[in-house]
């Protein structure tokens, strides 16, 4: 009798153990994935698109068969300007499809065109029709940029709402060394790309 009952009462201690192990394990297993859901989360709900904010996406994301068509359309730029592009590090605006590889904040346009430019850099649409005219023939083509809407303000941030979500976006101007920053649409995607364009000559007086 007694040796039954202590049989059935190691039973139910073997029992009980591993209950109380699986469920400490299904407990550390939540908790990993709440964490790391609120980290996600969070890390989504702090990045915010330049044009507007709105919902940013990781580079890291993107289907396989449009990291190619960027990455195709991307070896056709001047590489000098343009270096290679490392889209698990980019973020994409949901809204517009444009791809931010030098950081969101609001000199991000500076970030990307580095020593390219000297001084600031100012919309397309702000030029007058002599000054747009000197940079067409400084440039062997401004194909895939938006020369045809942009913002009359100056500066970048000026742009009003109504240009942020054109395709492409803004084009932008550096008057110093007459160089071009501006989007462009990714053949084949609903993506764009900022490209850095050179002029083929110096720069002449504006």
């Amino acid at each position: 009798m007694d040796r039954g009952f202590s049989e059935e009462l190691l039973a139910l201690s073997s029992s009980s153990l591993i209950l109380f192990f699986a469920l400490f394990l299904f407990v550390v297993v939540l908790l990993a994935l709440l964490i790391g859901f609120g980290w996600w989360w969070s890390a989504r709900q702090g990045t915010q698109s330049p044009y507007g904010g709105g919902f940013m996406r990781r580079g890291s994301e993107l289907e396989y068969s449009a990291l190619e068509k960027v990455h195709h359309f991307w070896a056709g730029l001047d590489s000098m300007p343009n270096p290679p592009l490392d889209l698990k590090k980019a973020f994409i605006c949901a809204r517009t499809g444009r791809i931010f590889t030098a950081g969101l904040g609001k000199d991000f346009l500076y970030k990307r065109a580095g020593d390219w430019i000297s001084g600031p850099l100012i919309s397309w649409g702000s030029l007058d029709e002599s000054q747009k005219s000197i940079l067409k023939r400084m440039h062997e083509s401004l194909d895939g940029f938006n020369t045809e809407r942009s913002s009359r303000k100056r500066r970048p941030e000026h742009t009003e709402k109504e240009f942020w979500d054109l395709k492409p976006g803004p084009l932008y101007v550096n008057l110093s060394t007459a160089c071009l920053v501006g989007w462009k649409c990714v053949p084949g995607t609903n993506l764009e790309v900022l490209v850095i364009q050179r002029p083929l000559c110096k720069p002449s007086n504006f």
